[in-house]
């Protein structure tokens, strides 16, 4: 049996794309917040262990002529927010300054990949809540989006 972070992601995707979703499945399917020529969609989150961050997953699509970066993300449920992704070819996960979302162009945050971390989570978060997460671009300025939170019992299907 496959297993894994792309598994993980394949299996989200897998679940977004069925033909009778649950609410929030069908809450995330439709989310879209836009700000300037930028469209934040499909935003997601996991909720956190004890004293462990929260995780957060979207797409940028960037419907302009022009590119735009994405400088950073705050929410008031956390002390602080990260973007982390891979950096050079060595596939270490590391903290980034910045994200470019190229013009006419998007980028994808899933598991295994490139995301958001809130540390220091200052509640309990649990499936079903909904996260209010604040992205800060250069051009497009700060934008609120929306975060439900998945439950990890749709990841179950994966087995270990």
């Amino acid at each position: 049996m496959l297993s894994g972070p792309r598994t993980v992601a394949l299996f989200l995707v897998a679940c977004l794309a069925c033909s009778t979703p649950d609410p929030i499945v069908q809450g995330i399917q439709s989310s879209e917040v836009s700000a300037g020529a930028l469209r934040v969609r499909a935003a997601w989150g996991l909720p956190p262990f004890t004293n462990a961050p929260l995780p957060g997953y979207l797409r940028i699509v960037n419907t302009g002529t022009t590119p735009d970066t994405l400088l950073g993300a705050r929410s008031d449920v956390a002390n602080h927010a990260m973007l982390h992704g891979t950096e050079g070819g060595g596939g270490a996960m590391t903290m980034l300054s910045e994200v470019v979302i190229p013009a006419g162009d998007s980028v994808v945050m899933a598991p295994g990949g490139l995301h958001l971390m809130f540390e220091g989570v200052q509640r309990r978060i649990v499936a079903g809540d909904t996260v209010a997460v604040v992205l800060r671009f250069a051009r497009a300025g700060e934008v609120t989006v929306p975060l439900p939170v998945v439950g990890y019992e749709l990841l179950e299907a994966l087995g270990p």
